[in-house]
Order: C-alpha cells, then sequence, then structure tokens
C-alpha cells in the first residue's frame, strides 16, 4: 500500500516512493499515546531516486517479490496439505 507523509521534507529534488505491507489478515493497531502497533510480518519501505524510471524499477521489483513469495507460499501450503492427505489416506488401507 503506498502512502506518502503529511509533510514535505526537501530531498534534493529525488522522487520517494514509499510503500507500507501488512501481512494478510492482520491490522494495524493505533495506541492511546499516538502510537502505532504493527503486527509481526509488517515491511515499512522508502526508496529514493533522482529517476523516475529508476523509482519504476526497484517498485516493480518489489512487487515482483511480494508475487513470488505469495506463489511460493501457496505452493508450500499445498504440498503440506498434499502430504496429510495421503497420510491419512495411507492410515485409512493399513485399518480393517
Amino acid at each position: 500500500m503506498p502512502y506518502d507523509l503529511n509533510s514535505a521534507l526537501f530531498s534534493d529534488y529525488a522522487f520517494k516512493l514509499r510503500a507500507l505491507y501488512v501481512p494478510a489478515g492482520k491490522t494495524v493497531g493505533y495506541n492511546a499515546d499516538g502510537t502505532l502497533d504493527f503486527p509481526i510480518g509488517t515491511a515499512i519501505a522508502r526508496v529514493a531516486t533522482r529517476s523516475v524510471p529508476g523509482a519504476i524499477l526497484v517498485g516493480g521489483a518489489m512487487i515482483a517479490k511480494t508475487l513470488y513469495d505469495r506463489s511460493k507460499g501457496r505452493r508450500a501450503a499445498q504440498a503440506e496439505g498434499e502430504a496429510k492427505l495421503t497420510e491419512i489416506a495411507a492410515k485409512g488401507r493399513r485399518e480393517p
């Protein structure tokens, strides 16, 4: 999720890309003292560059990495599920 600051900071006219990732199913909490409570697995990124194409390249790489990680997690979960089903089926065949 891209975000921006509510106060402008001067950084030599660099293009800044900021992003916040919160794991699926998790939320960011807000404490009474005004601080945020981020769940484990949250990632906050800031990229500053003087080149917009450079920022797009880095941003695209971040998106590609996220998609790869999600795909890898799904494949691992599927393999684990299939192994459990195979185990359950094998136990069912051994018992009369």
